[in-house]
């Protein structure tokens, strides 16, 4: 499973979600061609084109400190390109700034429709939890961040502070150890430990048997994780965490065949670029390289955030434009050793040749005509 995440999102805490941080993840995406989203160019679809526009018009409300009208273009965005999850992100974040966090919470659950692993959003998700002061979810969306990475500080910090509203003073210690040292081995283990006490509360969350399937798919733990991942798809059989971790099980155990058809059947209904990623990396080993150009092209374009997705995706198609090139020209060889020559007049004789055979002839026509 692909878990790059950039510096930024694993740095900054929910509660400085600025709208520039949506900007600049948009930025990058406007830089990145053909396979990425180069928006504002005219051979897109009307609609893409017109949310880039409303969303460009909200950030300059947010600019002009128009916080209603920024919401209302960021929704248009939504409604006119849903599949970007920068519109819903950007749209968690205006409502949060206007103070409504539970709006920002519906915005910010339609980004992890779109991006599991978007650990920004899943700290976003926590942080508007515990403005609503509900600790129990603020606790599951810090646990899915922190399976996510398990070396964020900021998830560490906030997760301190929810701990603390629901007594759990077991964990006090450990986990400022883990603000501390976050890149300790053993933040993981404590991941996986406070993660079950909200199973021990609720056998039945989802989130949390997800949280716990992956980390023992991590492990290699895979006959423990398909029972936790068949539990949360009989909660929700669409769930894209499930069906996430149901793919990388059958990835991990060598299961090519199924490992791409799980993937591409999430691929239906939920844009995770995650899948795409992984499509490509599978693409890339049975040597399709056509096809994991695309499919990185796709994860670049949706998780805009992945620099490495970005870097692999440069490769392949530089990869592919040699390979263009390299065939346009052994056809081009092949073609000329295989033709025809052109049909050439015989050589003509030496000057001295023909002289001395005119001579010859001249000489024997004055022989037999005699006296």
């Amino acid at each position: 499973m692909v878990f790059s995440v950039t510096r930024e999102e694993a740095f900054f805490a929910p509660k400085k979600s600025p709208a520039e941080i949506e900007a600049k993840k948009h930025a990058v995406a406007a830089k990145v061609k053909n396979g990425g989203l180069p928006l504002g160019d005219p051979s897109l679809p009307a609609n893409v084109n017109q949310a880039f526009d409303a969303f460009t018009r909200a950030n300059q409300a947010i600019t002009d400190n128009n916080p209603k009208e920024a919401i209302e273009l960021f929704k248009k965005a939504c409604e006119l390109d849903p599949i970007r999850k920068i519109y819903w992100a950007s749209l968690g974040s205006a409502y949060n700034n206007a103070g409504d966090q539970e709006s920002a919470s519906k915005a910010y659950l339609e980004v992890y429709q779109r991006d599991v692993y978007d650990l920004f959003n899943l700290t976003s998700l926590g942080y508007a939890s515990q403005v609503l002061r509900d600790d129990r979810a603020a606790r599951r969306y810090y646990l899915m961040a922190l399976t996510v990475r398990p070396d964020a500080p900021d998830a560490w910090q906030e997760m301190f502070n929810v701990l603390h509203g629901m007594n759990l003073d077991r964990f006090y210690q450990p986990v400022q150890e883990m603000i501390q040292s976050p890149e300790s081995i053993e933040n993981i283990d404590l991941v996986y430990k406070i993660n079950q006490t909200a199973l021990d509360d609720d056998p039945n969350d989802y989130y949390c048997l997800v949280n716990r399937a992956m980390m023992k798919i991590r492990a290699l733990r895979l006959v423990d994780a398909q029972e936790d991942v068949t539990r949360a798809l009989k909660l929700q059989p669409q769930g894209p965490g499930a069906l996430l971790a149901q793919a990388d099980i059958y990835n991990k155990a060598g299961q090519t065949e199924k490992a791409m058809a799980a993937y591409r059947s999430i691929l239906q209904f939920s844009p995770q670029p995650v899948a795409y990623a992984e499509l490509g990396e599978l693409e890339m080993q049975l040597g399709q390289t056509d096809k994991a150009l695309h499919d990185f092209g796709k994860a670049t374009e949706l998780g805009n955030d992945k620099p490495s997705w970005l870097d692999t995706y440069n490769k392949l198609r530089d990869m592919n434009a040699k390979r263009i090139d390299a065939e346009a020209a052994a056809k081009a060889t092949a073609a000329k050793g295989s033709a025809k020559p052109n049909p050439l007049p015989a050589p003509l004789p030496a000057l001295d040749s023909i002289v001395k055979a005119t001579a010859d002839a001249d000489a024997k026509a004055t022989v037999k005509a005699g006296p």
